[in-house]
């Protein structure tokens, strides 16, 4: 009778074993929240390019001074330069909410849904030629990213002028730099080639933003103020979600994960496999 209680006994560890980690495999998990946020897939998969001139590149694809991906090999390139729109500015794009819409702007987008609070990160890079034009004193090209709403912007930079003069300016962005002054070519095959960076390009910087559960919209945009003669260009890599704003991955344990029948399978399956060791007993 004892020898029977104590296999019963182990073959209930076993089944409430077989039970958690079926819990812990299936319950719906939302690390992956993001598609392709590092851009390893060589193209915009899961992005949607709204207008202008982006592309994925990859170090390859620059002529000198090429910047490097925060992660993996690929990256983002958003660029002002030879915009498809064509010249004169376009409708709606006041990135650095000074009252005029800018040039060539280029937009690239990402809904995605997470089922429990947590923090949405990536890195960002300036590349720009502005600050080699001295006749275009002034002409500070704006880079952003906002969440959701326009107003909500999380990311942000300007370029200063020529040699380091400080046009005025009162809005919501930061100047960006400092840049390294190697500049730089794109020879890519599509639509950011033959942009010139010639003031080189700046150190990555990483944006984390509280987000809570729900659907939610990443949006970055890179544009030129005053002219579309020198261009500016904006990277974005490792473009990630984390569930609960701590490291790497993990599952939703919230009401708003559903509810997977692999696992309610993974449980007949287990009480099934204990009901016929019990009776060869």
């Amino acid at each position: 009778m004892q020898l029977v209680l104590g296999d019963l006994m182990k073959n209930i560890m076993k089944l409430l074993g077989a039970m958690l980690l079926a819990f812990g495999l299936f319950v719906p998990m939302q690390a992956h929240a993001i598609t392709n946020g590092s851009f390893e897939t060589g193209d915009l998969t899961g992005w949607v390019l709204e207008q202008g001139n982006a592309e994925v590149v990859n170090p390859s694809m620059f002529n000198a001074n090429a910047p490097l991906a925060s992660d993996g090999y690929s990256m983002l390139l958003l660029s002002s330069g030879f915009d498809i729109l064509g010249m004169g500015q376009d409708p709606y794009t006041d990135i650095d909410m000074d009252g005029v819409n800018e040039w060539d702007v280029a937009i690239v987008s990402q809904t995605f849904t997470v089922a429990s609070s947590g923090v949405l990160s990536f890195n960002a890079m300036r590349l720009t030629g502005e600050m080699t034009d001295n006749t275009a004193i002034g002409n500070h090209d704006p880079a952003a990213c906002f969440v959701d709403v326009y107003t909500n912007i999380v990311y942000g930079t300007i370029t200063a002028d020529p040699y380091g003069a400080v046009p005025p300016y009162t809005g919501a962005l930061s100047w960006a730099g400092p840049f390294d002054v190697y500049g730089t070519t794109v020879m890519s095959p599509g639509l950011t080639n033959a942009s010139v960076f010639a003031t080189g390009k700046t150190p990555y910087t990483t944006v984390a933003v509280p987000l809570a559960a729900g659907t939610h919209t990443l949006v970055c945009m890179q544009g030129d103020a005053g002219d579309d003669i020198v261009d500016s260009g904006l990277i974005i890599d490792n473009v990630v979600f984390t569930p609960g704003g701590g490291g790497g991955g993990g599952c939703s344990l919230d009401a708003s994960a559903g509810f997977d029948p692999l696992f309610g399978m993974l449980v007949l399956l287990a009480f099934g496999a204990l009901y016929r060791r019990r009776n060869d007993i």
